[in-house]
């Protein structure tokens, strides 16, 4: 009888380690996933960076149509940190800010008024706009009166 429960243990031993290593394989292949997501949507925000600087640039582009791309540029930026933060440990604000800082020359660049792009980015990127957006990049693109228009609305919004 004795044999007949240890030979039973190890079968259960056998199909746990079996379920254990399938276990491990599928969470390898949903990491593998996660990583070829979040680099399409790292590309995809870098492509519509470019984007906007290309746009910036073209005399044939509108400040209408300007607007529309950042429109889209800071969802899609939203819509990146979201899933960052459900997949990740930890953000690298750094790496999200450099992007945004290319949105924010371009806009200035592109003729677009400082208070349309401050307004659409706290409405798109709502509290991780203060992790996002450099007050030096505002500084050198738009100027201290700018910069102190920024201030002002992440006071009135309690972002800051």
């Amino acid at each position: 009888m004795s044999s007949e429960v240890e030979k039973a243990g190890d079968e259960l031993s056998k199909k746990l380690e079996e379920l254990e290593s399938r276990v491990k394989r599928l969470e390898e292949l949903i990491a593998s996933m996660n990583l070829i997501e979040i680099s399409w949507k790292i590309a995809r925000i870098e492509a519509l960076s470019q984007r906007l600087l290309t746009y910036s640039r073209n005399e044939l582009i509108t400040i209408p149509r300007f607007e529309e791309e950042l429109r889209e540029y800071f969802s899609n930026l939203h819509a990146l940190i979201k899933l960052l933060r459900s997949r990740m440990k930890s953000i690298d604000w750094k790496l999200i800010e450099e992007s945004t800082s290319v949105a924010i020359h371009a806009s200035k660049e592109a003729g677009l008024p400082f208070r349309i792009v401050a307004n659409l980015m706290v409405e798109k990127l709502g509290d991780d706009v203060v992790k996002v957006i450099s007050e030096k990049d505002i500084k050198e693109a738009y100027g201290l009166i700018d910069l102190n228009y920024w201030r002002r609305l992440l006071r009135e919004k309690k972002l800051i």
